[in-house]
């Protein structure tokens, strides 16, 4: 039996997700939670608070992990418990500068 191909979506709100008076449309909050209901991800990222961001989650009855202050802190739920993992910015740069000047 062949497996279906899963999928993931990364949105972020403001300015995408969010109508200008920062609501949702019906249309996009059906149609993600029956794209996560078939087995994919719908993950949320954005610049926002937590807090902000778990009340869009909810309305949009999706569980997949989300991001906020701009991926400074990724969360994710398991057995209903949301967890934070804190982003190693400075080590992530200082990554990035040194594979930066071994291509020069």
């Amino acid at each position: 039996m062949l497996e279906k191909n899963k999928y993931l979506v990364a949105i972020d709100l403001d300015g995408t997700l969010l109508k200008d008076d920062k609501t949702i449309s019906k249309e996009s909050i059906n149609y993600l939670h029956q794209f996560e209901k078939e087995g994919n991800i719908v993950v949320i990222t954005s610049g926002r608070a937590p807090r902000s961001v778990i009340k869009y989650r909810n309305i949009l009855k999706v569980s997949g992990p989300f991001s906020s202050y701009n991926g400074t802190y990724a969360f994710f739920e398991n057995d209903g418990e949301i967890r934070r993992k804190s982003a190693d910015q400075v080590g992530k740069a200082q990554e990035i500068l040194s594979q930066m000047e071994e291509c020069t």
